[in-house]
């Protein structure tokens, strides 16, 4: 009876020796009480069970469990299980961020200020962290987007050169060369013989100095006559002969006057116009009706003269 009593006391402490030991391979602090917290995610992206809960990069707890609330699969319940002596403000945030390089999740609890501490069972407010690999992807997309347009437009350049650049167009352009060398051959002499000239000018130049200094001194003193020859009394009287033609044309655009009335009123051209007219009906009848107008006699003008 006492070997079977052993026997079971024996199968106990090894069950719950593998049931601590589980509980620690999972990251479960079996020896420390702890104190629970919640928060509602619409995504986990990926976080598990026993996952660890980090604060300033220490772990002080592990993911306690994962549940759907009320099969509302936008919300999804997690469970957290930090360390007893902790004690985590009201408004702290549990963040579900990346705890390593290869996207491992993990649990970050954002300690908040508030001097009121949250009671174990409270919900805490829950965000998602961008990890490393979506922000980079975020980052790369437009970088990216430029990229395949560049090469979109070299492709586009590079079939355009090629298009150009056929057989024909390369014989062309060694055709054109060609000639170009030729020309410029033939101009070599010609070149040759302008810069030996401008030589010569040069040395003709510097050799009149004295003479180009004279002339320039003559000018200066010419200008300085000119400057000092009443010039501004020549302007003012230019001024105010303009101003007297202004003044004149301005008469002449009013209708003050009688040559203003002249140009600008319509009656005096109205009146003139009709006696013009008149004058010209005038004239087309008298060569029209000549006798009309002038009566004579040869045979007493004979009389007359007896």
């Amino acid at each position: 009876m006492q070997k079977e009593i052993r026997i079971g006391l024996v199968a106990v402490v090894i069950f719950v020796a593998f049931i601590m030991g589980l509980n620690f391979l999972k990251g479960k602090d079996v020896f420390t009480s702890s104190r629970a917290y919640y928060a509602v995610y619409p995504d986990v992206n990926g976080l598990q069970k026993s996952s660890p809960v980090m604060t300033n990069g220490m772990t002080v707890g592990y993911v306690g469990d994962i549940s759907v609330l009320h099969g509302d699969m936008s919300r999804i319940v997690v469970e957290i299980n930090v360390k007893k002596s902790l004690q985590v403000p009201q408004n702290s945030v549990m963040e579900i961020c990346s705890a390593d390089l290869l996207g491992t999740k993990a649990v970050r609890l954002v300690w908040g200020d508030s001097q009121q501490f949250a009671s174990p069972g409270d919900t805490l407010r829950g965000i998602l962290e961008n990890d490393m690999i979506s922000g980079l992807t975020a980052r790369l997309a437009p970088a990216a987007e430029k990229a395949t347009v560049t090469l979109a437009s070299i492709d586009t350049m590079v079939a355009r050169i090629n298009r150009i650049l056929d057989t024909d167009t390369q014989d062309n352009v060694k055709h054109i060369v060609s000639e170009f060398d030729e020309m410029v051959s033939a101009l070599r002499p010609r070149m040759t013989a302008l810069v030996g000239n401008l030589e010569s000018l040069s040395a003709t130049l510097k050799g009149q100095d004295e003479h180009i200094t004279g002339i320039l001194e003559n000018v200066d003193s010419l200008s300085e006559e000119l400057a000092g020859a009443g010039w501004q009394e020549l302007i003012q009287q230019v001024n105010g002969a303009v101003a007297s033609l202004q003044t004149a044309i301005d008469q002449l655009n009013s209708e003050e006057g009688t040559a203003g009335k002249l140009l600008n009123s319509d009656e005096l051209h109205r009146s003139l116009q009709n006696s013009v007219d008149d004058l010209d009906a005038l004239i087309k009848d008298i060569k029209a009706h000549p006798r009309d107008y002038v009566q004579f006699s040869v045979f007493e003008r004979k009389v007359k003269q007896k």
